[in-house]
């Protein structure tokens, strides 16, 4: 990443969340040691960039509020596990969740185990409901109601390995078929490169294969809400997809997961890498990258229908329905979204803030590639704010409409494969309730 001689201090922006938040917090509830609230709340959150920001600087929040925050840091699974039992059960020792809206959002608000925050967000004007894009509220509202706050953002693009490029005398794709010609161009399977490394597992590949299925004009869903996998739009993005990863990326791809498809590319073996932006903190990592320093940033390249990447809000918090401490949840909720912590995670963290100030804050952006914060820019306007199918059973919605990748990546009869996956998933669409 750049030189990190710019960043700010998390000394610097501690001083500026107690700043900027407490002057500001007469809309959410009592501040000062002392005389704060004096409750306690439970605070259930993944390991992750965001977090750490918040445990290093939670001691100033508690000292300002009184209100003692007992945090909870779990694994994914572990996570999405101890959601299904104790929200189930109604418990009320869980007071604000860090959730996943692409995966949960709609599980959730269905079930009612978030709170409503609509009156709370569009009152508290200091906070600035209207900093984050669009797209990460959409992520976080069902039927206009706000169930969640964003905290962390990403987005689809190319990340390539310049050394090989340049060696290669290969310019970097703006289309489809440019994407295609580079792969071809930079695969060489004697020397264990290839041009292009996906996530190929089927379930685990609907998220990279989202921006595909949109830039080539298509969708999960039809406007009316039945199944979209077998117009003709899908079956090229699913086609294509197939294509690319099977004829210049390396064998055994249906096993691909992110993490395992990230890895080839940290280790020199692919040209290109499509997937989250998020990501790029890892490949810039000396420590177990060999490609740090070496990495090119470039926006999605344009399909039929143009460049329509996914960026989606890979995280965001609430309050549980059953809390017994909503106002005390609120605070800190409002405090850890605040454009000062976002900032700081943003800035000593790389984790990728939904404030739209914080992309414009040059100090913000300082551990960030330029053309990342350009790509951010970009898409603005042209990316789409989901990266699989929204509904309730996500899950299970992934399994069905990832058939037809595993189908193009083994040169099956795509056609026939995603007609008798839109059939699955109709019947499934019908269900969902």
């Amino acid at each position: 990443m750049k030189d990190n001689s710019r960043r700010w201090s998390l000394t610097k922006f501690a001083t500026t969340v107690t700043c900027s938040i407490f002057l500001l917090s007469g809309c959410s509830g009592t501040t000062g040691g002392e005389n704060g609230s004096g409750e306690t709340i439970n605070v259930n959150l993944a390991a992750g960039s965001w977090t750490n920001t918040v445990k290093e600087l939670l001691p100033e929040f508690e000292r300002q509020t009184g209100v003692k925050v007992e945090l909870n840091v779990l694994g994914l699974d572990q996570l999405d596990s101890q959601y299904q039992v104790k929200l189930n059960a109604q418990s009320r020792d869980v007071d604000v969740m860090v959730y996943r809206p692409s995966q949960s959002n709609m599980l959730f608000a269905d079930n009612g185990w978030l709170e409503d925050l609509t009156d709370r967000v569009e009152t508290d004007a200091a906070w600035d409901w209207d900093d984050f894009t669009e797209s990460s509220r959409s992520a976080t509202t069902v039927d206009g109601t706000v169930f969640g706050i964003p905290l962390m953002t990403e987005r689809a693009i190319v990340f390539y390995n310049k050394e090989l490029f340049a060696a290669k005398g290969v310019h970097v794709p703006t289309s489809m078929d440019e994407l295609s010609a580079a792969a071809k161009k930079l695969t060489n399977p004697e020397t264990g490169t290839y041009g292009m490394v996906m996530r190929g597992k089927a379930n685990a590949a609907v998220t990279s294969f989202s921006s595909f299925l949109y830039s080539f004009g298509g969708d999960w869903t039809t406007n009316d809400g039945g199944s979209a996998l077998d117009t003709p739009a899908a079956v090229d993005a699913y086609q294509y997809y197939g294509d690319l990863v099977r004829n210049y990326g390396p064998p055994g791809a249906t096993s691909l997961e992110g993490a395992e498809a990230r890895g080839i590319f940290q280790q020199g073996k692919a040209a290109m890498y499509i997937d989250a932006d998020s990501g790029a903190g890892l490949l810039e990592d000396e420590t177990q990258s060999s490609v740090a320093g070496k990495v090119g940033y470039a926006p999605f390249p344009a399909g039929p229908a143009g460049s329509h990447p996914y960026d989606v809000t890979s995280w965001a918090t609430g309050i549980s329905k059953f809390s017994e401490h909503k106002d005390a949840a609120w605070q800190f909720i409002e405090w850890a979204s605040s454009s000062a912590v976002l900032n700081a995670a943003m800035s000593e963290q790389s984790s990728p803030s939904p404030r739209q100030s914080s992309w414009a804050d040059p100090a913000v952006t300082a551990s960030f590639p330029n053309d990342l914060v350009d790509i951010f820019n970009e898409y603005s306007t042209s990316a789409v704010g989901h990266d699989r199918p929204q509904v309730i059973q996500v899950n299970k919605a992934r399994d069905i409409v990832g058939a037809p990748i595993t189908a193009a990546i083994e040169d099956g009869d795509v056609a026939a494969v995603s007609k008798q996956a839109s059939s699955k998933f109709s019947e499934f669409l019908k269900t969902d309730k």
